[in-house]
């Protein structure tokens, strides 16, 4: 059934529900998944620079839309909890604190872990 593309909507809907599984997947590998993160702006940066790598332009997925929605589905983010969100997206936004890794870099980690691993 690969053969078969998905196109328009069902892949936009497609690559959301990938993206989030993801994300969320390495919250729990990392525990953190405590609803203590909630205003944590080092959080809120951590899960800025995941969704920076994970979602590209072509994927037609606003990122922001796509952090408060992880916010309201697995923290249960409140609206007070949503206007700190949005307010330390703008101040991280402003200062230019989301930074996306070379490619290199990142070639570069996984060969180095690959080697220690044999």
């Amino acid at each position: 059934m690969d053969l078969i593309p998905l196109r328009n909507n069902l892949f936009h809907d497609v690559r959301l529900a990938e993206v989030i599984d993801k994300i969320y997947t390495r919250l729990q590998e990392l525990k953190l998944v405590d609803k203590k993160y909630i205003g944590d702006a080092e959080f809120i940066l951590y899960l800025m620079n995941m969704i920076e790598h994970l979602v590209s332009k072509k994927d037609g997925i606003d990122k922001k839309e796509l952090l408060l929605s992880i916010y309201k589905n697995h923290y249960g983010a409140n609206t007070a909890d949503i206007l700190l969100i949005e307010k330390i997206i703008e101040f991280l936004h402003k200062n230019k604190s989301v930074k996306k890794v070379s490619y290199y870099k990142i070639f570069k980690t996984s060969l180095k872990e690959w080697f220690v691993k044999k």
